[in-house]
C-alpha cells in the first residue's frame, strides 16, 4: 500500500508541475507574441518608433532647426541693418540740430 501511496504522490507533483510550466508557456507566449494593445495606436500603427525611425526624426529634426535658424539669421541680418541705418540718420540729425544751435548762440 505505502507505495501506491508515494505513486500518487508522485503523480500529482507532477500534474501540478507540469500545469505550472504549461501556464508559464501560455503567458511567454502571449507576453511575446500577442499584441499588446498600449503599444500600439488605434490605427494599428507602433507608439514606439524603431532605432532606424528615430535616427530619421532626429535628423530631420535638426534640418528643421537648421532651416529655422536661417530664417532667423536672415531676420536678425536685416534689423540690424535697418538699426545702423536708423542710427546714421539719427547721427545726422543730432549734427545738424547742434549746428542750428551753434548759429543761434552765435547770432544773438
Amino acid at each position: 500500500m505505502p507505495e501506491q501511496q508515494i505513486g500518487l504522490i508522485a503523480k500529482l507533483f507532477g500534474i501540478i508541475t507540469a500545469s505550472a510550466a504549461g501556464l508559464f508557456g501560455v503567458g511567454k507566449y502571449h507576453g511575446t507574441l500577442v499584441k499588446k494593445p498600449e503599444l500600439y495606436k488605434s490605427d494599428g500603427s507602433l507608439i514606439y518608433l524603431t532605432v532606424e525611425q528615430s535616427k530619421q526624426n532626429i535628423t530631420d529634426c535638426r534640418n528643421t532647426m537648421n532651416k529655422e535658424l536661417e530664417t532667423t539669421h536672415k531676420k536678425l541680418d536685416r534689423i540690424t541693418e535697418y538699426l545702423k541705418e536708423q542710427n546714421s540718420r539719427q547721427l545726422e540729425m543730432s549734427e545738424f540740430i547742434g549746428t542750428v544751435k551753434q548759429f543761434m548762440q552765435n547770432n544773438k
